[in-house]
């Protein structure tokens, strides 16, 4: 890992399924193979094949001289991401970012942004907190205070109505007038976010079992200078919690907890 500690590595899905299979993780390379549905008949595995050898090549990935034709320091790399156990998955719309922890000192980051997949390591002393605003888009750290803003409850029935793509936002102002002012910022800052929310997923996994369990599950919401943590966990009465956070509290709450499940 030292030789590629200050590298980043640049593969498209194609040349990371690619990779796999020919470093013998082929499960992992099938189920990201159908995942983007990469190919649907003969013909296209071996345009496929051909192609994406040919691009391994021009990178300075690929190497005759080894059994598996990967250079040494991918399929190095690719052993680590297959062999890490516990993992961060950030989504924040069609984006992605993974934090695997590889050791106590070291941890992988993989972006994957469309048909591209960047991978870096990070020095687990370094925090996650950069990572995290930079992923996010949440460009104000520094702010601490959350002006005028109050916790609300929304009813299960009005929140499931939320995610309807049909309903436009006054109308959502209309049906629910009685709303105070906080839900009709939260409103506006919902849809401006395309109707989905933004979430943190804590993952266990087993390669060799072919396991995969969630710890928990964050939701979130990123508006200019706050974020809203959707509280599931708590549900009275069929209402869920919607509480604005300052960006730097929010951020400093996720890494303490992704720092507590990293030495779980």
């Amino acid at each position: 890992m030292k030789n590629t500690i200050n590298k980043q590595i640049i593969l498209s899905t194609g040349e990371l399924v690619a990779t796999l299979s020919l470093c013998g993780y082929d499960h992992l390379a099938r189920q990201i193979l159908n995942n983007f549905n990469l190919v649907n008949n003969e013909d296209e595995i071996m345009r496929f094949s051909d192609q994406t050898e040919m691009s391994l090549k021009q990178k300075g990935y690929w190497d005759e001289n080894r059994g598996t034709r990967i250079a040494s320091g991918l399929e190095n790399l690719l052993t680590l991401l297959v062999q890490s156990n516990k993992k961060i998955r950030c989504v924040r719309k069609s984006n992605i970012l993974f934090i695997h922890l590889l050791n106590k000192d070291y941890s992988l980051l993989q972006e994957i942004s469309s048909d591209v997949h960047s991978f870096s390591f990070l020095k687990n002393t370094e925090g996650y907190t950069t990572s995290l605003s930079n992923h996010f888009q949440l460009g104000n750290p520094k702010g601490d205070a959350v002006s005028g803003l109050q916790p609300f409850e929304v009813t299960s029935d009005v929140f499931d109505e939320l995610h309807n793509t049909e309903t436009k936002l006054n109308d959502f102002y209309k049906n629910n007038s009685e709303m105070n002012e906080t839900f009709h910022t939260f409103l506006k800052d919902f849809y401006e976010n395309n109707q989905e929310f933004d979430n943190l997923s804590f993952i266990t996994s087993n390669y060799v079992k072919d396991t995969m369990e969630f710890d928990q599950v964050a939701f979130f919401l990123p508006s200019k200078n706050h974020v809203w943590h959707i509280e599931y966990e708590q549900i009275v009465d069929q209402k869920i919690l919607i509480i604005p956070v300052s960006e730097r509290s929010y951020l400093n709450r996720i890494e303490g907890t992704i720092k507590e499940f990293f030495k779980k």
